[in-house]
């Protein structure tokens, strides 16, 4: 385009013009703040819709309730897929919650509480599984099983049998 500009200049049909250079300077350190300022608040606002989305809120009101109408209302609630083995959760006594706005985490750590069974969260799913055995440490385990115990053993008017 400015080639032609400068054909157009050389045959006397136009004449060329140019603004002060302080002038078009001015005005591209302006749109590139402008651009750069755009950004930063495009991002921002990315971050927060991706924030919202990974803290997603839970909330229950629930009285003696089977574990599995809960899991049914946090599926409904967050989306998210919950497996569990069927026979573990039969086993778990009923839960009464009354939670408002927390977290997916801390709504299974209340329904959970108290109960045989443990989760894992991964990506958009939440797997039930039997809380493990506790771990037997060497000094418990080298703890004598038996206490020797002495005393006299007497009948009902507080003579020694022996």
């Amino acid at each position: 385009m400015l080639n032609a500009l400068c054909d157009l200049t050389r045959f006397g049909m136009c004449e060329m013009r140019t603004a002060p250079k302080s002038y078009g300077q001015g005005l591209t350190t302006q749109l590139l703040r402008i651009m750069k300022l755009s950004a930063i608040f495009l991002l921002a606002a990315c971050l927060t819709v991706s924030a919202k989305g990974i803290t997603q809120k839970v909330t229950l009101r629930l009285k003696d309730a089977q574990l599995e109408k809960v899991f049914a209302e946090i599926k409904k609630q967050t989306g998210y897929s919950i497996f569990y083995n069927y026979r573990l959760v039969e086993k778990a006594k009923p839960v009464t919650l009354s939670l408002s706005n927390v977290s997916i985490e801390e709504a299974m750590k209340a329904c959970l509480e108290g109960q045989p069974l443990d989760f894992e969260i991964a990506d958009r799913s939440i797997v039930i599984k039997e809380k493990p055995a506790p771990i037997i440490t060497e000094a418990e385990a080298a703890a004598p099983a038996f206490e020797t115990i002495t005393g006299v053993v007497t009948d009902t008017s507080g003579k020694p049998l022996a």
